[in-house]
């Protein structure tokens, strides 16, 4: 027989990873600051200290680290869709769907899940 914790299989595509690295979201011109929860290849849930209405299209720049020196950085830079927006006691968090991505970001993106054990196949 199964056993319980077993029964949860993940319906995503690509596995998301916990992670807390900072981004920048574009809206209306105007630049916000975030932080990731969690990421993977389609997209990321993240902190913000304002709404987005779900179906909002944003800009988005990922700081990720980079392999080097402690302070180095890559940016992964794409769209993303709000497609959940909830009101926490601190702010808000908001899943984005990356839409649009180059190819170049997505080899950043990859590299660096794979480095924190997800697989972007």
């Amino acid at each position: 027989m199964p056993q319980l914790e077993n029964l949860h299989l993940e319906k995503r595509r690509y596995p998301r990873i916990a992670t807390s690295i900072p981004m920048n979201l574009v809206a209306d011109k105007r630049n916000v600051v975030a932080e990731t929860i969690n990421l993977s290849m389609s997209g990321v849930y993240c902190r913000v200290d304002r709404t987005f209405e779900v179906m909002t299209c944003l800009e988005v720049v990922l700081l990720v680290p980079d392999k080097g020196a402690p302070d180095d950085v890559k940016y992964v830079e794409c769209e993303g869709i709000v497609v959940r927006n909830e009101k926490t006691k601190n702010g808000y968090h908001i899943s984005l769907f990356f839409n649009e991505m180059a190819i170049d970001e997505m080899r950043k993106l990859a590299d660096y899940l794979a480095s924190h054990g997800a697989s972007a196949d």
